[in-house]
């Protein structure tokens, strides 16, 4: 349920909605009731705004997904990471886990239950790959 809106109207006399950010009633299946974030754009042609991101109660940012998985970020589509051109260290940075597992990029299946390759590194700094199922 929307429990706050703001809306932004196109400016061609047909009312579409160019964009907006609203505030939603999530609920747990229980009594419970937490709030989320949602944030809409219009694209050319089309009779609306549609959600484009999605701040959940859990603060879990799912970009391109209505329902982002529990991560901290769930991007649905293609991504792209750009490094500012007056940094001084790399444009993605994984960090070691607090229980010494080097930072590591997964590759899964479509269904994200199956783990098909990896790339990493361990604690000595060498740089792993591996293939599942190969």
């Amino acid at each position: 349920d929307v429990i706050g809106e703001i809306e932004y109207f196109a400016e061609d006399g047909g009312g579409k909605v160019a964009s907006f950010i609203k505030s939603e009633q999530e609920t747990d299946g229980g009594s419970v009731s937490d709030g989320a974030l949602t944030f809409g754009t219009c694209t050319y042609g089309s009779s609306g705004a549609s959600e484009r991101m999605r701040i959940t109660n859990a603060g879990v940012v799912g970009i391109g997904t209505a329902a982002p998985a529990n991560s901290t970020l769930d991007v649905a589509g293609r991504g792209r990471f750009l490094q500012d051109a007056s940094a001084t260290t790399g444009a993605v940075i994984l960090r070691e886990s607090s229980g010494g597992v080097g930072g590591h990029i997964q590759f899964v299946n479509n269904a994200n239950d199956a783990q098909r390759g990896y790339i990493g590194s361990n604690s000595d700094g060498d740089l792993l790959f591996g293939a599942v199922g190969k």
